[in-house]
């Protein structure tokens, strides 16, 4: 729709109606700053298509471990930790956007908002894959002391002292 308002107004000029081309030009600009913008679905698809090959590129090689129940347990706890950080960026991000209800964002709150948003993805990103840091045994370490749920609620927390205390 705003593709052939834009060829209508760039008619309108070349006849002549600058105004009336004028008019239009505004509507446009009105309506392309409060329209919603949708999600890249095809960016999007090729990011989980990433994701889903490097998740079975991940089984094979956790299958093929000389311990696949420590590879698996590992992969756990990481997932987990994963899922609880995501959860924690979304939830400080939907603080920030639900500020913007009553008040314009400040620059800060935006740079906030486009960190935690970037978080979110990334940590989507990272859940599912074995994680190959060079921190492996650390992690594996911490992971094997803590079930599923609590490396979620490790995650989550924004609690440091609690983080300190239950999840090094």
């Amino acid at each position: 729709m705003l593709k052939d308002l834009i060829k209508i107004a760039d008619k309108l000029d070349s006849l002549g109606f600058e105004k009336e081309a004028d008019e239009i030009d505004y509507l446009i600009t009105k309506v392309a700053k409060t329209s919603v913008k949708k999600p890249n679905k095809a960016l999007i698809k090729q990011m989980a298509d990433e994701v889903y090959e490097s998740v079975i590129n991940n089984i094979e090689f956790a299958k093929s471990s000389k311990n696949p129940d420590e590879s698996y347990k590992f992969w756990e706890g990481h997932m987990g930790l994963n899922i609880g950080w995501a959860k924690n960026r979304v939830a400080q991000a939907k603080k920030i956007i639900l500020k913007s209800k009553d008040n314009d964002l400040s620059k800060k709150e935006k740079a906030d908002l486009k960190k935690l948003i970037f978080e979110a993805i990334e940590s989507a990103g990272y859940t599912f894959p074995i994680p190959t840091t060079h921190h492996k045994e650390k992690d594996l370490e911490v992971f094997n002391k803590m079930n599923y749920q609590k490396a979620c609620k490790c995650g989550e927390t924004e609690d440091e002292e609690w983080y300190n205390k239950n999840c090094l």
